[in-house]
C-alpha cells in the first residue's frame, strides 16, 4: 500500500536516505479582467494564426498574445478538457507537454514540471480562480481534494518555468492557473452522469445558472465521484480508492459601467478507503470575493480576498486543521504608449492545529504563519510590436526566512506575425514549510526519531535561464520550443555529518544543475482534424555541498523520467467527435519504475436537444502498469473504460 498521508513524513526519508525505496480557441475580455473563451464548439476551425493569438494572463498578470509571451506557456481550453474525458485535474494535466504526471495509488498523484517528482512535489504554484491551492504543511497540493464542475472551466494556463516575480515563493518550476467561466457564459442547466469499470466507478454532477435582475448572474453546482481501489503486484486491492462530494456557487455583479464584483465558494468532503477500522478523510470549504474597477486611462484596480479551511484525518499517523486568510490588491496602468505597469501587495495568514502520533510529530502542534508581499513589473516596448522588455520583482517577508527577493527579466523579439524568439533570467525560491522546520519522523515499534526538522533551514534557490522559439512553419504547422538551464543551491536533503546516536536532520545539503528542452508541433490537417506532437527531455545533476554528508543526494538525479512524449489527435465531423492521446514515459531509475506507453481515447455523439453520449477509455494498451515505484511494491494502474451522458438545457 502506498498511502500518501502515511508516506508524507517518510517521503523525505525515501528521497534522502539511501537505504529506503518505494516497494484552441479565441478569447475576449471577461469580467475578471482575464480572458473568456469566445467559442468552443468550432475550435477545430480556427486557423493557426488564430491559435497563436490566444490571450493569456499568467505570464504578466495582463492579457497578452500567447505567441508573444516570453515564457514556456501552454493553454488547455475548457473544450479540450471536456474532450479529454479526464475526471480530475491530474488526468487533464497529462495533456500538457513537459509536465510529469503519475498516479501513485488510488488517490495520490505526482504532478511536477522540470524535475523533483514525488508525492511531496513542492515547486509548483497552483491556483483556482486566484485562490492558491498549495499547503504550507509541505508546499505541495493534495490533488484529490481539488475539484470543481469541469464544464465550467474556461481554461488552464500552465507555465513551465519560474513565475516567482509575480506569483511568489513556490512558483519555482511552474505555475498552473485554473480559470472558470463567467456566470454569464453558464446560464441554464447541465447534468452529467458517468459510470463504468476500472478507476472511475461512478460520477454525477449538476449545475444551474440563472440571472439576478439585469446586472447579475449566478450559478450553483453539486457533484460526487467514486474512484475504485487499484491493485498490487499480487492482484489484491490496495484499499486506497476514494469518494469525493462537493458543491459550490458563483455570482457576478456588474455594479456599474466601471465596477464588477465576483463572489464564489465551495464546500467538499472526501473519504479514502482503508483496511483500518477508521477511514482516512478530508473536508473543507472556501469563500472568495473579487472587486474590480476599470479606470478611464485603461488601467484597473483589483482587490481580492479569500478564506480557506481544510481538515485532514489520517488515523494513527496525524491529523491537521488549517485556516488560511488571504488578501491582495493589484493596480495596472500605462505610462505613455510604451510602458505598461502592474504592481500589487498582499498578506496571507495560515493557522494550523496538528494532532501528532507516536511516529509522526510536528512541534509545536500549533503554528501561525504570516507572509507579506509586494511586487512590481514594467513591460517596455523597446520597438513597437517587435521588441518587448519585461522587468519584474517580488519581495516577500515570511516567518521562516525573513525577506526574500525574486527578480525576473524577460525579452521577446517578434520580427513578424509568424516568429517569436524570447529569453528570460529569473531567481526564484522555495521557502521552508512545516515539514522542513518542525517534523520528527520515528522508526521502530519503540519510536526512535531518526529524522528531525530544522528551524535554521533556509530557502531553496534556483537561478533559471530560458530560451524559447515559436514559429508558424506554414498555414497548417506551428512549432513551440524551449531550452532551459537551472542552477540549484541550498536544496533540501538530510545531513548525516554527526555520528550515531545523533539524529540526522533536514538541512540545505544539496546543489547542482538541471537542463532540458520542451518541444511541441501543432498540425491542422483539415478544418475538422488537428494533431499535436510533443516531447521533453530533462536531466538533473545534484551533489552534496561541501561540509555535509548526504548519501541520498545522487538518488534524486534519477527520480524523474528523462524523456516524455505524446501524440494527440482531435477530430470532429458533424455530431461525431473522436480524441486520442498516445503517451510515452521513460523509466524512473531511482524508483525502479519501468518505461510505459499508453493510449487514452474518447468517442462522443451529440444528439438534438443538448444530449451528448461519450465512451472514454484510459490506459488501453495494457491490462495494468506502474507509474511510480517498482513493479513489486508500486500500485498497478488498470485499464479503465466508462460511459458519460451529458444533458444541457439552455435558457
Amino acid at each position: 500500500m502506498n498511502r500518501r498521508l502515511c508516506a508524507l513524513p517518510l517521503a523525505i526519508a525515501l528521497q534522502t536516505h539511501p537505504s529506503f525505496s518505494l516497494a484552441a480557441t479565441a478569447y475576449e475580455p471577461n469580467d475578471q479582467g482575464l480572458l473568456a473563451m469566445a467559442s468552443t464548439d468550432d475550435f477545430l476551425e480556427l486557423s493557426l494564426e488564430s491559435l497563436m493569438d490566444i490571450e493569456v494572463t499568467s505570464v504578466s498578470k495582463r492579457s497578452e498574445k500567447l505567441s508573444a509571451a516570453a515564457a514556456s506557456i501552454f493553454v488547455l481550453t475548457g473544450e479540450e478538457l471536456k474532450r479529454s474525458g479526464a475526471r480530475n485535474f491530474p488526468e487533464a494535466l497529462r495533456l500538457v507537454p513537459g509536465l510529469f504526471v503519475a498516479q501513485t495509488d488510488g488517490h495520490t498523484w505526482v504532478v511536477t514540471a522540470r524535475g523533483f517528482g514525488s508525492t511531496l512535489a513542492d515547486k509548483l504554484e497552483v491556483l483556482l480562480d486566484g485562490r492558491s491551492l498549495y499547503t504550507p504543511l509541505f508546499s505541495g497540493v493534495f490533488w484529490e481534494a481539488q475539484d470543481t464542475f469541469f464544464a465550467d472551466v474556461e481554461r488552464i494556463e500552465v507555465i513551465r518555468g519560474p513565475g516567482a516575480a509575480l506569483w511568489g515563493a513556490n512558483a519555482v518550476n511552474g505555475v498552473i492557473n485554473i480559470v472558470t467561466k463567467s456566470t454569464a457564459d453558464t446560464l441554464g442547466a447541465k447534468l452529467e452522469v458517468a459510470g463504468g469499470g476500472g478507476n472511475l466507478q461512478s460520477a454525477a454532477a449538476v449545475r444551474y445558472g440563472f440571472k439576478i435582475g439585469d446586472k447579475a448572474q449566478a450559478r450553483v453546482y453539486a457533484k460526487q465521484q467514486h474512484f475504485d481501489d487499484p491493485e498490487t503486484a499480487t492482484g489484491s486491492s490496495t484499499e486506497d480508492g476514494y469518494k469525493h462530494k462537493q458543491w459550490g456557487f458563483r455570482s457576478d455583479w456588474q455594479i456599474n459601467d466601471q465596477q464588477q464584483l465576483t463572489v464564489q465558494g465551495d464546500q467538499y468532503d472526501g473519504a479514502i478507503n482503508s483496511p483500518a477500522a477508521e477511514e482516512e478523510s478530508y473536508s473543507g470549504y472556501n469563500l472568495l470575493a473579487r472587486w474590480q474597477r476599470q479606470l478611464p486611462n485603461g488601467g484597473q484596480y483589483q482587490l481580492q480576498a479569500y478564506f480557506d479551511r481544510t481538515d485532514r484525518k489520517n488515523p494513527g499517523i496525524f491529523a491537521e486543521d488549517r485556516e488560511t486568510s488571504d488578501i491582495e490588491f493589484q493596480h495596472s496602468f500605462s505610462v505613455g504608449e510604451k510602458q505598461q505597469w502592474v504592481w500589487g501587495a498582499g498578506y496571507r495568514r495560515s493557522e494550523d492545529k496538528i494532532t501528532n502520533s507516536a511516529f509522526v510529530q510536528f512541534l509545536p502542534e500549533q503554528r501561525d504563519i504570516e507572509r507579506w508581499s509586494v511586487f512590481v513589473q514594467n513591460q517596455i516596448a523597446l520597438a513597437p510590436e517587435t521588441l518587448q522588455l519585461t522587468m519584474g520583482i517580488k519581495v516577500e517577508d515570511n516567518d521562516f526566512t525573513g525577506v526574500e527577493v525574486q527578480p525576473s527579466v524577460r525579452l521577446a523579439w517578434t520580427p513578424d506575425d509568424k516568429r517569436t524568439v524570447w529569453t528570460s533570467l529569473s531567481r526564484s525560491v522555495r521557502t521552508p514549510n512545516r515539514l522542513d522546520d518542525d517534523i520528527l519522523i520515528a522508526s521502530g515499534a519503540s519510536p526512535t526519531f531518526f529524522i528531525a526538522g530544522n528551524r535554521e533551514f533556509e530557502s531553496e534557490e534556483v537561478i533559471t535561464l530560458e530560451l524559447g522559439y515559436r514559429r508558424s512553419l506554414s498555414e497548417k504547422l506551428s512549432l513551440d520550443s524551449t531550452m532551459f538551464y537551472n542552477d540549484y543551491d541550498q536544496m533540501r536533503g538530510v545531513d548525516y555529518t554527526g555520528s550515531p546516536p545523533l539524529n540526522p536532520r533536514i538541512e540545505n545539503t544539496r546543489e547542482g544543475s538541471g537542463k532540458g528542452i520542451e518541444v511541441m508541433l501543432h498540425y491542422t490537417a483539415s478544418p475538422n482534424w488537428a494533431m499535436y506532437l510533443g516531447g521533453s527531455f530533462f536531466d538533473l545533476d545534484l551533489d552534496s555541498k561541501e561540509g555535509f554528508i548526504d548519501p541520498g543526494a545522487s538518488n534524486e538525479d534519477e527520480n524523474d523520467p528523462r524523456l516524455q512524449s505524446f501524440f494527440r489527435s482531435v477530430w470532429q465531423s458533424g455530431r461525431l467527435s473522436w480524441d486520442g492521446t498516445l503517451r510515452h514515459v521513460d523509466s524512473i531509475e531511482d524508483q525502479g519504475t519501468p518505461s510505459y506507453t499508453e493510449l487514452d481515447m474518447r468517442l462522443a455523439w451529440r444528439f438534438d436537444k443538448g444530449l451528448e453520449l461519450a465512451l472514454v477509455g484510459a490506459n488501453l494498451l495494457h491490462d495494468e502498469h506502474v507509474e511510480y515505484g517498482n513493479e513489486q511494491t508500486g500500485t498497478h494502474i488498470q485499464r479503465s473504460v466508462h460511459a458519460t451522458a451529458t444533458w444541457s438545457f439552455e435558457p
